[in-house]
């Protein structure tokens, strides 16, 4: 067994947080059975969620901490249940929890986890082999509160059918207890389907069954193996518009993708007039899975789907569709029909012309949008429409909107960011007024990024010390996105009129990009910030005993972090999303702090990559890739909505092997400075900040 263990050990990927598994074990109280238990590897612990039922799935909430190891190497992974009802668990046993090497191959082991009083009953055959048994043996097994057994069971008479088949008696005695026995009927179903002991007919039969997931696991059977019949799928459809059940429902959903085109718009067309499912949190994500290649394809009928579903995200999501199959035209003359679905149908049509600067307005737009903007549900949204397209008129009233004193304050953010993307030069003569308007300060600043115009980059600098800290990321972000800025920021740094902590390390990087090799004269080495590794681990090991972090501040902590690390990092759901989330990270060991700290790239995960872009008027751009298609990448940047670009708006595009957070961060604090921010980042719970700061 050690050797089987073993070969796990060596092959299963490292970054996992630990294994779960929903388990049945007669050998544990009756509170404790079915529960979702995973052993989290940062807690060094068997953690548990109490399941409940919603919608079409399950929730999970935390449960109790069922099992706390005392030792700092114990990394739970794999589990599962034993015969006699126990919980095995494979400990890695590790100190380097995330790495993506085995460091320590004959350490691994396996635990065993029992009630000090099992509640396990034994009976007569309990430890035997059961390939020794027969079928009919292996059948009354289904009936056993040890799931342990049933699934073994299962996997024998498997076997058996696919060599010489199992008894006609077994296969009575499982149809029986589908019939009558309401506790292990899924289990029987189980069996028979694996052992070739349901024919279609009976699978269709049993579409008709009073247990929703009886009728579940009929779809699924009957889909399985390919493409379902004729009959079953005309069943499908029938289901669609009259099934009572969520769990049904999602089931048919899944379908989708297993029957032919003209049948999946029939079963779509049923699926999506539930109202109750707009939020359940799967089927209508499912839906739009099965439905998304054959949008294109159809415009008119997709239009149809969309005007008729009670599930907003599915109308949304194919006017985006829409929009990215150039099929724009039709989209706008669907919302002459007043519908409720009319607010959805713009709604995704914003979505899909976001970031797009190749798109201009349809012929039919202009009078589409006379009707809009005077339904008041629909103006707002519409108008932002007609302001992404761009025109003359729509420009003006985005002008007259950013001078009006009483205007809506999002909306005329909303301006300002679409003149500033369309580069519209009308804006650069508001910029000035708008930098000495602290409610629009940011949104000014941002937008200076979408020009050249040197004169307002030097009076941002010169009144950098007026700003507080988010108006100051601005400016640095600003700066650091063009030559003509770039060199402005490099030479405030030169001449200390910039202090060099308010630079972080990936703007380092970036400057170095839009200014050239020049800004390491300025900086220095910016690739390797503190390439020996071992004088910066022996340093702060030093620095970072128990005592002196106990006897730091974590209140002037988060002050460091904020600036340090907030801009990317969350913790306590305060900060930036451009890195993990580390409130649920192992914060609490001071070695795993520093592994991540000094060697951040060591063992960096893709979407954690630094990726620069540079468009083709000259702006750049730091951050990670959320998501590409044929047409589009968008971006999360520092402190700011995630950013579409059009692939064809691209002038190059570099994707590093480093984190945006460079080697050395630590280097620009002071130690006092590290030791309050280590301090904060092993609190349990938030800190107020200090107020000496």
């Amino acid at each position: 067994m050690y050797q089987d263990i073993q070969t796990i050990v060596d092959h299963r990927h490292r970054s996992a947080h630990g294994g779960a598994r929903i388990y049945q074990s007669d050998a544990f109280p009756g509170d404790q059975q079915g529960r979702l238990f995973m052993a989290n590897i940062h807690e060094h612990a068997v953690l548990s969620d109490v399941l409940q039922p919603k919608g079409s799935g399950f929730v999970a909430s935390h449960g109790e901490d069922f099992m706390l190891a005392n030792n700092a190497q114990w990394i739970g992974f794999s589990m599962e249940v034993g015969p006699e009802g126990g919980l095995y668990v494979l400990d890695w046993h590790d100190a380097d929890i995330c790495g993506k090497e085995v460091l320590h191959k004959e350490t691994g082991r396996v635990f065993r986890i029992m009630p000090v009083q099992s509640a396990a009953s034994d009976w007569p055959g309990r430890y035997k082999d059961l390939n020794l048994l027969g079928d009919e043996s292996l059948v009354a097994l289904q009936l056993s509160k040890s799931d342990w057994h049933a699934r073994r069971a299962r996997t024998i008479l498997q076997y058996r059918a696919s060599k010489n088949g199992i008894s006609t008696d077994s296969k009575k005695r499982l149809l029986d207890i589908l019939d009558k026995n309401p506790d292990f009927k899924l289990r029987a179903m189980w069996t028979l389907y694996i052992t070739n002991s349901l024919t279609e007919n009976q699978l269709e039969k049993l579409l008709s069954h009073k247990d929703p997931y009886i009728r579940s696991w009929a779809i699924q059977f009957l889909c399985e193996d390919g493409t379902p019949s004729k009959e079953a799928v005309e069943r499908f459809i029938k289901m669609s518009k009259t099934d009572k059940s969520p769990v049904t429902r999602r089931y048919l959903a899944a379908a989708l993708q297993r029957i032919e085109s003209e049948n999946r718009w029939a079963l779509a067309d049923g699926l999506v007039q539930f109202e109750e499912d707009k939020n359940d949190p799967n089927i209508p994500f499912m839906l739009w899975f099965g439905i998304e290649n054959l949008v294109p394809s159809d415009p008119g009928r997709a239009i149809s789907l969309a005007q008729k579903s009670k599930i907003p995200i599915i109308t949304n999501h194919i006017a985006r569709r829409l929009v990215d199959a150039d099929q724009l035209e039709i989209l706008i003359n669907s919302l002459v029909k007043k519908s409720d679905n009319q607010i959805h149908l713009l709604e995704g049509i914003l979505a899909g012309i976001e970031g797009r600067t190749d798109i201009k307005a349809p012929q039919n737009w202009a009078s589409v949008f006379e009707k809009l903007k005077s339904v008041g549900s629909l103006s707002s949204t519409a108008t932002l429409i007609n302001q992404h397209f761009g025109s003359s008129d729509a420009a003006n009233e985005m002008l007259v909107l950013i001078r009006n004193k009483d205007a809506d304050l999002a909306q005329q953010k909303n301006a300002i960011f679409t003149l500033a993307t369309q580069q519209r030069e009308e804006l650069i003569t508001e910029l000035p007024e708008l930098l000495d308007n602290k409610k629009l300060r940011i949104e000014a600043i941002r937008a200076l990024a979408g020009f050249e115009n040197e004169a307002i980059g030097i009076s941002i600098l010169e009144n950098y010390k007026k700003y507080d800290s988010l108006e100051k990321q601005a400016v640095i972000q600003t700066l650091s996105s063009r030559p003509i800025y770039g060199r402005l920021l490099a030479s405030a740094i030169r001449d200390n009129k910039i202090p060099r902590r308010d630079i972080p390390a990936y703007i380092a990087l970036q400057l170095r990009r839009v200014v050239g090799n020049g800004f390491v004269e300025i900086w220095g080495p910016i690739d390797q910030m503190s390439s020996n590794y071992k004088t910066q681990y022996a340093k702060y090991q030093r620095l970072l005993s128990e005592s002196a972090i106990d006897a730091a501040d974590p209140s002037a902590g988060r002050h460091v972090f904020t600036r340090v690390c907030g801009v990317c990092h969350k913790m306590y759901d305060q900060g930036g999303i451009l890195g993990p989330d580390l409130t649920g990270s192992n914060r609490g060991n001071t070695a795993y702090l520093l592994n991540n700290i000094i060697e951040p790239s060591g063992e960096l995960q893709d979407d954690y990559k630094m990726v620069v872009i540079t468009t083709q008027d000259g702006r750049t751009y730091s951050g990670n890739i959320v998501s590409q298609n044929e047409r589009q990448t968008t971006m999360r940047i520092v402190g700011q909505d995630n950013l579409v670009l059009n692939n064809s708006d691209i002038q190059s595009k570099d994707i590093t092997d480093k984190s945006m957070m460079p080697e050395g961060i630590l280097n620009t604090l002071t130690d006092q400075e590290v030791l309050n921010l280590v301090a904060y980042m092993k609190t349990l719970e938030q800190v107020a900040y200090s107020k000496a700061l």
